[in-house]
């Protein structure tokens, strides 16, 4: 492996330049990894000029679209959902699946979060907007305080009267294999 052909390979992946570098960034590590084992003498593309990332601005997604997501959402996908856009939390089982209705303080109108271990606050205090039905699901749930919020497979055992109706098994337990997209190993373990 030379430079040039890690340049032809470059240019025949016709990927943008962020694509390029998080995979060359990805080879890379892997060969200095090989030369501090001594399992090869040098590392092929030391010295290889990286492509210059070029990450799009991600723009949010507007009020109509919002909207139009949560409309043509299955019911117990709108709470999270919900919960998401007027929170501000991050997906999984550590923020989002993990709320309970005794973490809402009703009378100041807010939910304490405790938040993913992402160097950050431990918990956060986050007001509850008004356009969040939160006082009609915790009525609808039968006003449990101990609930989860949110259906979802980390806060149920398997015998739950929480589960969802219809669920499927885990992917790849049927006989199909579930692939990762970028690494292409299995998604789950046993």
């Amino acid at each position: 492996m030379a430079p040039s052909s890690s340049t032809r390979w470059r240019a025949a992946r016709r990927s943008v330049n962020t694509t390029v570098h998080r995979e060359l960034s990805d080879v890379r590590a892997i060969l200095r990894w090989a030369v501090r084992r001594q399992l090869i003498p040098r590392n092929p593309i030391e010295g290889l000029e990286m492509p210059r990332r070029d990450d799009a601005q991600i723009l949010p997604m507007g009020q109509g679209e919002i909207e139009a997501i949560i409309a043509h959402s299955p019911e117990h996908l709108r709470r999270a959902m919900l919960l998401s856009f007027f929170c501000g939390l991050r997906p999984g089982a550590v923020e989002l699946l993990s709320i309970r209705y005794n973490q809402i303080n009703w009378s100041a109108m807010s939910i304490t979060i405790i938040s993913a271990r992402k160097g950050g606050l431990v918990r956060r205090e986050i007001p509850i907007h008004e356009g969040l039905p939160l006082r009609q699901w915790f009525e609808a749930d039968g006003a449990d305080p101990e609930r989860h919020i949110t259906p979802g497979r980390a806060n149920r055992s398997k015998r739950s009267p929480e589960r969802l109706p219809g669920r499927r098994k885990r992917p790849g337990s049927a006989g199909g294999k579930s692939r990762c997209t970028r690494y292409g190993m299995p998604l789950f373990r046993r």
